[in-house]
């Protein structure tokens, strides 16, 4: 079962905005055997894939996630995103890098008033 792929939705159902996070089967089984001593069975991979969104604690871990990560978006002192930034924006035309970054410092007052 080589390059399988566990689809939640539809690629074609994913709209222009969306965020997709890939955790490839590879790096579960390598996370697994690592942390459990064994890799998954083709079995428990599927149970995986849909167990994922239906356990209490799994869920939380993602918000937890989510959280930690945003922070250091946000609001980290230390962070120097000017690389990553630039990278981003050097793919857009003039008038998207004009309205990304009114829109990402009009975001960026909002949280300190």
């Amino acid at each position: 079962m080589n390059e399988r792929i566990f689809r939640f939705i539809k690629r074609e159902d994913l709209g222009p905005e969306a965020i997709v996070l890939i955790l490839d089967e590879e790096y579960l089984q390598s996370f697994t055997e690592a942390n459990f001593g064994r890799r998954l069975s083709d079995i428990e991979l599927h149970r995986f894939s849909n167990e994922v969104w239906g356990d209490h604690n799994a869920f939380h871990a993602l918000g937890d996630l989510m959280r930690s990560v945003i922070e250091v978006i946000t609001g980290g002192k230390n962070s120097d995103w000017s690389k990553t930034d630039e990278l981003f924006l050097g793919r857009l035309n003039p008038e998207e890098k004009t309205e990304c970054l009114k829109e990402h410092s009009e975001l960026k007052s909002q949280k300190q008033k």
